[in-house]
């Protein structure tokens, strides 16, 4: 097993230690039943945002010089921008809108108070942190109670997001089901990818470059590896900013179809890291060679110079609307999934998920929470993706890496700046 060091050891250690416990305390878990409703706690509060104010950079300002390093514009900015408003949303092609499928719900919860479930993992896409011996169950005890619902799955990618404060950790996982068909077991649960997430870290995770681990391909809730949490709009922080006039404090994450591939075979990933540690869809995008597809992990930013005068003259009257245009200006948004099919998936920006099965049900939950805005929606695709840049980190790199062999090839790396 390669060496693990630090903070990663000790977390390793932990895991194990638990791991243990959990093995021991099995039987007793088949007799537990549902959770107590104190247990699941009302949302996250508007003021909170994941990962540290110091080193995330999904936390940072574009224009914070205080941050390690600083953001140019990408040197294919132009020719990714100038395909990217051909693309198709409701309002007229070269629009974005919100995500409206594949959103993730996040559940506020008190975790020792929970089920602690046993999870099974059918795809052999357990991180090997989390599941040391590779048998497709996970090490840690999942905490989850019947009341907890996921995204739709199949039919959607299954997300659960789970959040405990307390802890300061954000559990999740994909296609996640309930009851779990690997087994006749109630007590256990069943998904795919599996991550735990470090809510004072750096929102990111290195990537296993020359390493070949178990399950190192599902590294994160996302396509490029990234967390679910991070970049993910919630109604909560849009209504205060609204109501107490200040911001949404971090960047948010968006989807994309016009992901930059390889024409090699899939078990090569293309990405820009940090933030992105893999690439998800290289089957989709093999065909994806030119400069107007962006890769994964690249930031783009809403033109910080155009005045909020601008966007009222385009029609926009949502007060939710004006926070996000604010974001996107100071905060900006990262590349962090797929939207397929190819060519024809704008730029959908990520938001949580407040109800199951039924779009009109989610969207009015979301007006409701945001002050009854009713034009929330109809507004956000006003904005127009020409006013968009794409922007690198001065010591970001552009991968390729196969996770068959380990083997990397540096794609680009603008260590001083711009060229």
């Amino acid at each position: 097993m390669a060496e693990l060091k630090g903070k990663l050891l000790e977390a390793y250690m932990a895991a194990l230690r638990t791991a243990q416990l959990v093995k021991e305390a099995h039987q007793e878990l088949e007799a537990q039943g549902s959770a107590s409703g104190a247990a699941i706690l009302p949302p996250l509060p508007g003021t909170w945002r994941p990962f540290s104010d110091n080193d995330a950079f999904w936390n940072k300002k574009i224009s914070d010089l205080s941050f390690v390093e600083t953001w140019f514009t990408h040197r294919h900015s132009t020719e990714i921008i100038n395909h990217a408003k051909t693309l198709n949303v409701i309002g007229g092609s070269g629009r974005i809108s919100f995500s409206n499928t594949y959103n993730v719900p996040i559940w506020n919860v008190d975790s020792p108070l929970l089920p602690q479930r046993i999870g099974h993992c059918n795809q052999s896409n357990v991180f090997y942190l989390w599941d040391a011996n590779g048998d497709d169950i996970v090490d840690v005890p999942v905490p989850w109670d019947t009341a907890m619902w996921s995204e739709p799955y199949p039919g959607k990618d299954g997300h659960i997001c789970i959040v405990d404060l307390n802890l300061n950790t954000s559990m999740e996982m994909s296609r996640f089901r309930y009851p779990c068909t690997q087994d006749s077991n109630t007590n256990h649960v069943q998904h795919t990818t599996f991550n735990i997430w470090d809510l004072a870290g750096v929102g990111y995770q290195n990537p296993l470059w020359t390493q070949v681990q178990h399950g190192q391909t599902s590294r994160g809730g996302r396509g490029g590896g990234t967390p679910a949490i991070t970049g993910m709009i919630r109604p909560e922080e849009i209504k205060y900013a609204i109501d107490h006039g200040t911001e949404i404090r971090h960047a948010m994450g968006f989807t994309y179809s016009g992901i930059k591939g390889t024409s090699r075979d899939s078990s090569w990933h293309l990405f820009a890291h940090p933030p992105c540690c893999r690439a998800d869809e290289p089957d989709n995008v093999n065909s994806h060679t030119a400069d107007k597809y962006m890769t994964y992990g690249l930031r783009i930013q809403l033109n910080p110079d155009l005045p909020m005068s601008y966007f009222t003259g385009l029609g926009i009257t949502s007060p939710g609307v004006k926070k996000i245009i604010v974001c996107l200006q100071e905060y900006g948004a990262f590349l962090h999934d797929y939207s397929g099919p190819q060519d024809t998936g704008h730029i959908k920006f990520s938001r949580q998920m407040l109800h199951p099965t039924d779009q009109t049900i989610d969207e009015t939950l979301w007006k409701q929470k945001l002050n009854n805005d009713n034009t929330f929606f109809a507004d956000i695709v006003k904005i127009k993706t020409q006013d968009f840049r794409v922007l690198q980190w001065a010591n970001q790199r552009e991968v390729l890496w196969n996770h068959n062999t380990g083997v990397v090839e540096l794609v680009y790396q603008p260590a001083d700046g711009p060229s």
